[in-house]
């Protein structure tokens, strides 16, 4: 179950507040070769979100930007935004900017990126709803508020760790259900050590659900 305060949090970040209107605003793309031996790393403060690993070794990202209309604040910040891509030592980066939350007033967006579902997988997140599908490598992912859902490949994963400061977290193991236990009332904690891969997956949210489902 959501929490009022995430509802609101992400509608003041999102600009869905009441009846609004919104118009389409623009779109920014990114695409980047991931060598075999790199992890992803993303950074994506606000939105809607859809990860979906995929054969090959291509990253693409994409993200649709919607405004009020004659929104000329809005217009402005989509104007400054899109992704930005790297590396460090150890991975490909890539990162919807402006990175502060704030920075997204007003204006609604929806991502999707497609990676490389062989490779590990760090997700950096701020507030919104999140969907990591069909990975076969390990995926860590540190959230403020919102909703999360992680589908991973049974047979590479070995433990799970979820921590969720004010909400609720569960793993799901084909048919079966395990709920994590409460932690001062308010949060929950989960901890599975059962599984025969090499994989550990990590989950960090502070307000709001965070389920996985092993697959």
């Amino acid at each position: 179950m959501k929490l009022v305060l995430v509802f609101v949090l992400i509608t003041l970040l999102a600009g869905c507040a009441g009846q609004r209107e919104f118009i389409d605003a623009g779109a920014r793309d990114a695409r980047v070769e991931v060598p075999h031996s790199a992890a992803i790393r993303l950074s994506i403060p606000t939105g809607e979100v859809i990860v979906r690993g995929v054969p090959g070794n291509q990253l693409i990202a994409h993200v649709e930007f919607r405004c009020q209309e004659n929104d000329r604040g809005c217009a402005r910040r989509v104007s400054e935004a899109g992704f930005e891509t790297g590396a460090d030592t150890t991975a490909i980066v890539v990162a919807l900017k402006p990175r502060s939350m704030m920075s997204w007033r007003d204006v609604q967006t929806r991502v999707t990126v497609e990676v490389p579902h062989d490779r590990a997988l760090f997700v950096d997140m701020g507030a919104g709803d999140l969907d990591i599908l069909d990975m076969h490598n390990c995926v860590s992912l540190d959230m403020y508020a919102g909703e999360a859902s992680l589908q991973l490949d049974r047979a590479v994963v070995g433990s799970v760790a979820l921590d969720v400061g004010t909400g609720d977290t569960s793993l799901k193991i084909g048919d079966h259900r395990i709920d994590g236990r409460r932690a001062l009332l308010v949060g929950a904690e989960l901890e599975w050590h059962d599984g025969d891969g090499w994989c550990q997956v990590y989950g960090d949210l502070q307000f709001g659900e965070l389920s996985v489902h092993l697959r």
